[in-house]
């Protein structure tokens, strides 16, 4: 199996608990990048267990007899719905106990799935729902949408995507008018409650702190706070 997170201290303690397990034999441990795709695809792992939706489904799509189980600190509908579409075999969250994993890991090796209630009833709660973001919204109008939420400009937006701002504009709209807001503080509040403000957003802006400390003391954003 290979191990692939990018936190360091977590990584290593991971690493030496798998490895006193005599029925896991890893064979890496690994950071989330480019190299982790190749170093995966030369070694054809059984089992991957890591934190990472876009991996997911690059190991899905190149190492299809590879079972996968993921990891993450986020269960939120956005999160839960990607973990999902990206085919994932399995997932536990990160503040879970080890014994958590290793039931996971066990079961996923295994040939089965492992996936916690939340997930499969946030599924339900989506195929039901007419207007559930995943019916309405489309892969890239839902990209769109968490870093418009985290305080990302058009242009910033069109330089990271590779689109021109007019079409970051116009993607905006048509997502403004799927989900029936009227302004950015109406989407912005949509944005918080399905989880679409996302850690690798806010990490990746170039001013984060500054736009995302300013917009988090605006009205909307505290509205949206105390949405149920």
């Amino acid at each position: 199996m290979v191990l692939i997170e990018a936190q360091t201290l977590l990584r290593d303690v991971l690493a030496k608990a798998i490895r006193l397990d005599v029925r896991f034999e890893l064979l890496a441990e690994l950071e989330d990048g480019v190299e982790d795709k190749e170093i995966c695809v030369g070694l054809k792992p059984h089992l991957v267990v890591m934190d990472g939706i876009e991996l997911a489904r690059f190991l899905r799509k190149h190492l299809p007899n590879t079972r996968i189980l993921a990891l993450s600190h986020l269960d939120d509908p956005f999160t839960l719905n990607r973990l999902a579409e990206a085919g994932v075999h399995g997932y536990v969250a990160k503040d879970h106990p080890w014994e958590i994993l290793e039931e996971a890991m066990i079961e996923v090796a295994s040939g089965r799935e492992y996936f916690p209630a939340a997930l499969r009833r946030n599924q339900e709660i989506l195929r039901s729902d007419p207007t559930a973001f995943a019916k309405i919204l489309s892969i890239r109008e839902q990209e769109i949408l968490c870093y418009v939420a985290s305080g990302w400009t058009s242009r910033l937006i069109a330089n990271r995507l590779n689109l021109s701002p007019r079409s970051v504009e116009t993607y905006r709209y048509r997502i403004m008018r799927k989900l029936e807001v009227k302004n950015l503080a109406g989407l912005i509040n949509y944005a918080f409650r399905n989880g679409f403000v996302r850690p690798e957003a806010l990490a990746g802006h170039p001013d984060r702190a500054h736009r995302f400390d300013r917009r988090c003391s605006e009205k909307p954003i505290l509205a949206c706070k105390q949405a149920p």
